[in-house]
């Protein structure tokens, strides 16, 4: 009744608005979602008529959830850098629009969304980079169907005249002025031009003042022969004893051989900004925490720029100021300058510019986009190597590593983040997985938020979110029996957040499927210490019905030969792998078998041997896994399993494997290299990485390194042997 009391004749829509418990005023444009899941700061709403667009609204939105970071956020970074990044994509999807489509008439869904059937077109006059004006125009589309845009170019002149309130006689002594004459005014009053005075107690302050957007002069680094001055003005959020602040100092240098000292945090600096411009003016650096084994006080190959935690220990700090745009030089110079007679690296390193080098394979290219190689032109080479020989199979097997080089890239806009976002926006798969990958990075480059937003997807991120608060739960209720936490299980999963979050979305790992329905009575709580959930869905898809075939004896032995086969081969991939790897925590949870046979390992939380220890002992005596019932598989049921030919067959392929990894070692370890800045505790510099180089024998030869894995090899296989023959001997004594 009182919609219908209103002065409007459409359709009106309605906008949902509170006050949430962070204190910030939120808007709500799903009608589905309940209360209680709005975390209102108190039981009260208000309703009103959307200003705007709301689709668009609603877009932002989703956007600023999956990234993350709401969208208007990234209006309000300061980072000149973030700003120009984000205004290439605009440009770009300024002048090539998702969708072109050409009509005298406009499109229904577009004219609805028009400000009383009129096009706002604004238009800014930029007379200066510091003074710039806008001039809104609205224009009916139904009457000015042939407006040019000379016409509104002509109409803003109008308006911009209208403005200045000029007379007819100014306006005639303008275009008399632009065209060179002289005007004399009678009167007995002369013009006399106005010289100000600078007053003398304003002379004695600089005129110098850091660079801004305006236009200043510039001057190469070459021509500098002063040195480098950095001031330290504060530091804030230190976290230390008030009796030891006397103590705290900033280490600019390598430390002494014999000094101690606790480091409080660590952050590095682009001396040279994304336009090849030396920095100036004062700058806040966030520091980030030390990573744990970091013996030397400076993390060289950490990321880049302040931390984007404001709460973390910050530093104010001052560069000089060298009265104009300090500039790099151009290579040309440096080459025409270079003393190629002082070092051959250094003649090599210079002279790459110059040469024409053959493509490489992408293995090789990997390697070259370590943070060894930070080195712009080699990287390029690199990205373009990539570009030109890797298919998306393999891009997808590289895609985590590739995403953990984004880390050390010192500019957003760059080849590897060009190539990246080109296959992402061409290929849903790599698309779906460039964006979790990017999203488990964000807390270490607020830059990679810039990164996802183009290929932000809704999919998955509610489900995420109820599964996090659901596994917290159960964690609380680990000391309750499992039945009672199966219990709990099925009454959480009933309820309907949880049923519109688990069921009809595409599935997370693979997003060629979609999930329906839950099937509550296949779920379970596994046993492990994090509690994991065991899901199980049902195939919406109405044409893939289930499938049953008749076979008879020689089919059945033939796929259990070939699934005996199968697994074989992983098995002796598994055992290579978990060697060379180091991965420990090796028990019958985290060890699976599919239908075919293939045998895998799921949990690798322990890596490069820091295997769990119980009173400072390792609790795994052996490097892998190796049991007797795989024994008995491999050995197609025989009980002396090391002296028959499958057995035999089995070392040989384990022994191809090791060499065969020995050979491409150099990859490997740059794959780790990269995955410096994970995060990960068990991979935090370069002496991690060390365990790869001994348990490869690079130090031996190729007959020295096979037989220092043939050791730990046979010790597992007599280990598994005699547990075999003391469960047979076991077996025949109770019979």
């Amino acid at each position: 009744k009182r919609e219908n009391t209103l002065a409007i004749n459409f359709k009106m829509n309605v906008l949902t608005f509170c006050v949430t418990q962070e204190a910030e005023r939120e808007e709500f444009f799903h009608e589905t979602r309940r209360l209680c899941d709005l975390t209102l700061f108190q039981p009260f709403k208000k309703v009103t008529e959307p200003l705007g667009n709301h689709e668009e609204k609603i877009l932002n939105r989703e956007t600023g959830f999956a990234v993350g970071m709401p969208v208007c956020e990234f209006d309000m970074v300061k980072d000149p850098e973030v700003q120009d990044f984000e205004e290439i994509f605009s440009i770009a999807m300024y002048v090539y629009p998702p969708n072109v489509e050409s009509s005298r008439e406009l499109p229904k869904r577009i004219h609805n969304k028009l400000d009383k059937g009129q096009i706002i077109v604004v238009i800014w006059v930029i007379v200066s980079p510091n003074d710039k004006q806008k001039y809104t125009l609205k224009i009916k589309p139904r009457s000015n169907h042939d407006c040019v845009p000379e016409q509104v170019i002509a109409e803003v002149i109008r308006k911009k005249i209208q403005s200045m309130l000029l007379s007819s006689e100014q306006l005639k002594l303008c275009v008399l002025e632009y065209q060179g004459k002289y005007i004399l005014k009678k009167g007995s009053t002369l013009n006399c031009q106005w010289i100000f005075t600078m007053p003398s107690y304003s002379r004695c302050i600089s005129t110098a003042t850091p660079y801004t957007n305006g236009e200043t002069s510039t001057k190469s680094l070459w021509v500098i022969n002063s040195a480098l001055r950095i001031k330290i003005l504060c530091a804030t959020y230190v976290n230390v004893n008030i009796r030891d602040t006397d103590k705290i100092y900033v280490r600019t240098g390598r430390k002494g051989a014999k000094e101690e000292h606790c480091p409080l945090g660590w952050g590095n600096i682009n001396l040279f900004d994304y336009t090849d411009t030396l920095v100036s003016g004062k700058m806040a650096l966030h520091l980030s925490p030390v990573p744990h084994g970091l013996e030397d006080l400076l993390n060289s190959i950490g990321v880049t720029g302040s931390n984007p935690n404001k709460e973390t220990p910050c530093l104010e700090l001052e560069f000089d100021w060298f009265g104009s745009v300090v500039r790099f030089p151009d290579m040309s110079v440096i080459e025409e300058h270079a003393n190629w007679s002082v070092s051959r690296e250094a003649g090599f390193s210079y002279s790459h510019a110059g040469l024409n080098w053959p493509p490489i394979k992408p293995q090789q290219a990997m390697e070259l986009l370590d943070c060894n190689y930070p080195d712009p032109m080699v990287q390029g080479f690199a990205v373009q190597c990539l570009e030109k020989y890797l298919t998306d199979d393999k891009l997808s097997q590289y895609l985590i590593l590739l995403v953990q080089v984004l880390n050390y890239e010192q500019y957003l806009d760059n080849l590897l983040v060009r190539f990246l976002l080109k296959k992402a926006l061409t290929n849903q798969r790599i698309r779906h997985f460039f964006f979790w990958h990017l999203k488990s990075e964000m807390h270490h480059k607020t830059g990679l938020a810039c990164f996802s937003s183009p290929i932000a997807v809704h999919v998955g991120l509610k489900l995420w979110e109820e599964l996090i608060n659901l596994t917290d739960i159960l964690k609380q209720e680990k000391d309750e029996t499992q039945k009672v936490q199966m219990k709990f299980l099925v009454e959480q999963m009933r309820l309907p957040d949880f049923i519109d979050a688990l069921q009809g979305f595409l599935l997370p790992l693979n997003p060629a499927y979609q999930l329906g329905n839950l099937r509550l009575e296949e779920c379970r709580i596994m046993s492990s210490a994090k509690r994991p959930l065991w899901l199980n869905w049902e195939n919406p898809d109405i044409t893939s019905t289930a499938t049953h075939y008749i076979s008879g004896s020689k089919t059945r032995t033939r796929e259990k030969y070939a699934a005996i086969d199968l697994f074989t081969c992983s098995c002796a991939g598994y055992c290579v792998a978990i060697f060379i790897l180091g991965i420990g925590d090796g028990h019958n949870s985290n060890i699976m078998v599919k239908d075919d046979g293939q045998l895998f390992h799921t949990d690798f939380g322990n890596f490069l041997d820091h295997k769990k220890k119980k009173f400072g002992y390792k609790r795994e005596r052996v490097p892998f896994v190796l049991t007797q019932d795989f024994l008995i598989v491999i050995s197609k049921g025989a009980q002396e399993c090391t002296k028959i030919r499958e057995s035999e067959r089995f070392q040989e392929m384990c022994y191809k494997a090791y060499l065969a990894i020995r050979q491409h070692v150099n990859l490997f370890i740059n794959l780790f290299s990269m995955m410096l800045g994970s995060g990960m505790p068990e991979l935090q510099s370069f002496h991690d990485t060390a365990y790869i180089r001994k348990i490869l024998a690079l130090d031996k030869t190729e007959q020295e390194a096979l037989e220092y894995f043939i050791k730990p090899m046979m010790h597992t296989m007599v280990a598994g042997q005699q547990k075999l023959i003391g469960s047979s001997t076991q077996l025949s004594s109770m019979l």
